[in-house]
């Protein structure tokens, strides 16, 4: 399609006179796509929901940046048997995955901690204290935020810099992010908290009989951080009686200037504002230059580079801008986590920190920003080995010929990209956090310990070091076509009501409450829902509709539940009015077929480092060493019911990724 644009005899000129040699290594590619599609089809053979879901995974060299294995599901045979019921579905799911952006979670978490710490050393000693899980926590600091975030799991004791990795604690990322706000006008590299952290004189905080709950180098926070600089407060605004905080903040200002902001542009290679000029323009650019040049920065052609620049060569402007629009299709989404469009404090602040929001990643950006910060190089990723010129067969090279030529070996044949700017002790906190996320007791990837103790065991002279992040991020699903009506006849008629503050389902002259997954009388309620769909007409599909109806009351039932949540404000396809359950035909899943589920990713650097001993991080020279190792793979699944599901993938291709060690 490139070709297409040039000239006839110079696009037959290229085509013949040139071959591209891929990164993607043919054996490791059949190898990993096979295991990564069964582990793909047996999952979805043992999910309650029949519901075809996208997956990718993208393995890179993270010294060099070559893309070595992209495996994408499902393709067109795994659609074969049981077609999506429409078009555009169909399209969505066979396009390759790793080039598609999607939300990260809780696996951004390392490069905020990274960027927060490089800039503001001194919030590397913040502690927070313990807490329990809550579906609606509406606190940040001294902030009563209008709509609570989940805290998904409770953790006792304190809460410090490298366990809030380890654990993936919402709580302690959130507040560390907001006291970087203060810290931006404070003296970030101060470890006295008084310089680091400056006060806010008009709120008073904590309130009387309460605590921050805060620790920076063993001394309690006792004062409202000041915040001015970016955060509005709504002055005399009504706090509900829920909070523990001081005054109700809503929006932020000139977030884009906060300081870590270039530190994360650099760490992850990500852009974070939106909006720029796209490079390589002229001053005087014309509206085509422009408008042109945004349609083709929408993908980040940066792996094609070496292809690129050959197709270019003497073509003019028309068939520049040409040539990179065809090529959009097979290169990744721009990744822009958008600072500057960060606006409201819980709809865009809190979502971007937490992996949701602006923060929607591909897989080839995330492998590119844990290599960077593993390596602790600029590694840029790259499908382009080399362009060749194209062999005559009647000019075939002799085998003694062969046997003399020279392979490459050592720093030669691999280029590493200079030192990254960031802190040496930023990036030792942050690495051992994630070293601990496999290790650790509380791990959110504990389940990867068999695994990486058999790579170990294939090693036996060497160190062999996983450093990782999981990630549960909240996602939109597509749903069965029948699903809002099901929901409706459900609650019109009666099936499926509000009782003493609990969901039932009222079906046979019997009411069978709701009841959590793993919980007495969870099968009890999900037999009863599905009676009452057969019941309302829904016969023949009630075991399709099943899953996202059981998802939709889960949800509700879980806010019920929060001791913060007021009934009167619960969102989603079912609301509480005066008490009673209605429908919210606003919601996604009526006007777009669309409800919100967990979605599930992890992303890791397997190190190999020849010799026993040394410490737990090494450093980028030992990394630079022709012996060394590191590979990367981002795990992306459009299915939840979290993190779990990614890091099952990696455990099923884990034997597959030894042989990239050696």
């Amino acid at each position: 399609m490139a070709l297409l644009a040039l000239p006839e005899e110079r696009a037959d000129a290229l085509s013949q006179g040139f071959d591209v040699q891929l990164t993607l290594k043919r054996g490791v590619q059949l190898a990993l796509s096979t295991v990564f599609r069964q582990y793909c089809t047996e999952l979805r053979k043992n999910r309650e929901s029949d519901e075809h879901f996208a997956a990718g995974m993208t393995v890179m060299d993270g010294l060099t940046g070559e893309i070595l294995a992209f495996a994408t599901y499902p393709s067109e045979e795994d659609l074969a048997e049981d077609p999506p019921e429409d078009a555009n579905t169909r399209r969505r799911l066979l396009r390759n995955q790793n080039l598609l952006r999607h939300p990260i979670g809780s696996a951004g978490k390392p490069f905020l901690f990274a960027a927060i710490a490089d800039a503001y050393p001194g919030l590397m000693q913040l502690e927070i204290d313990g807490h329990e899980p809550e579906r609606y926590n509406p606190d940040i600091l001294h902030c009563e935020i209008p709509t609570g975030y989940q805290l998904l799991s409770g953790h006792a004791g304190r809460i410090d810099f490298r366990t809030a990795l380890e654990v993936s604690c919402n709580k302690y990322t959130i507040e560390l992010a907001t006291l970087a706000l203060a810290a931006d006008v404070g003296d970030g590299k101060s470890s006295d908290i008084r310089r680091l952290i400056p006060r806010d004189a008009e709120v008073e905080w904590p309130l009387a009989g309460q605590r921050s709950g805060v620790w920076i180098g063993g001394r309690q926070l006792g004062w409202a951080p000041d915040l001015g600089a970016y955060v509005f407060r709504e002055d005399g605004s009504p706090r509900s009686d829920k909070t523990t905080a001081a005054a109700r903040c809503v929006g932020l200002d000139r977030f884009e200037q906060v300081r870590y902001r270039n530190r994360l542009e650099i760490l992850t290679g990500a852009a974070t504002y939106r909006g720029r000029l796209p490079q390589g323009l002229p001053e005087d650019a014309t509206r085509r230059q422009l408008e042109q040049s945004y349609t083709t920065n929408r993908y980040d052609l940066e792996p094609w580079r070496p292809l690129l620049e050959h197709l270019l060569t003497d073509a003019n402007e028309e068939q520049s801008w040409k040539i990179r629009a065809a090529m959009q299709g097979i290169s990744p989404e721009r990744v822009n986590l958008a600072f500057n469009q960060v606006t409201r404090l819980r709809g865009d602040y809190v979502s971007l920190i937490l992996g949701g929001g602006t923060s929607i990643w591909t897989n080839v950006q995330l492998a590119e920003a844990m290599s960077r910060l593993v390596s602790g190089r600029v590694v840029e990723a790259t499908l382009v080995a080399n362009i060749l010129p194209r062999e005559n067969p009647e000019e075939k090279t002799s085998p003694e010929e062969e046997a003399t030529e020279e392979e490459p070996d050592g720093e030669e044949a691999r280029q590493l990209g200079p030192p990254l700017d960031l802190a040496s002790q930023a990036r030792q906190a942050v690495l051992e956090g994630l070293a601990r996320v496999v290790e650790g007791g509380s791990g959110t990837a504990k389940d990867l310990r068999d695994e990486l103790a058999a790579v170990r065991k294939a090693f036996p002279e060497d160190r062999i070091l996983l450093y990782s992040k999981t990630g549960s991020p909240v996602i939109e699903r597509s749903v069965p076509a029948a699903t809002g009506a099901a929901l409706e006849r459900l609650v019109v008629r009666g099936r499926l009501r509000l009782q003493g503050g609990t969901v039932v389902v009222r079906v046979a002259d019997q009411t069978v409450p709701h009841r959590r997954a793993k919980h007495s009388g969870r099968s009890d309620f999900l037999n009863a829902l599905h009676a009452a769909l057969v019941d309302v007409g829904f016969g023949k599909s009630a075991g399709r509709l099943l899953p996202a109806l059981r998802n939709v009351v889960d949800n509700l039932a879980g806010d019920l539940r929060s001791r913060r949540m007021d009934p009167e404000k619960i969102s989603g396809p079912l609301v509480i009015k005066n008490g009673a359950l209605r429908l919210n035909r606003a919601d996604g899943l009526f006007r777009s077929r669309l409800v919100r589920g967990l979605g599930s990713v992890y992303v890791f650097s397997l190190v190999r480092l020849p010799g026993g001993g040394g410490s737990s991080v090494p450093a980028p020279e030992d990394l630079g060493k022709p012996e060394a190792r590191v590979v990367t793979v981002a795990v992306h699944l459009d299915v939840g019911p979290g993190s779990e599901v990614a890091v099952g993938a990696a455990e099923a291709i884990m034997p597959e990724l030894v042989a990239l060690l050696r």
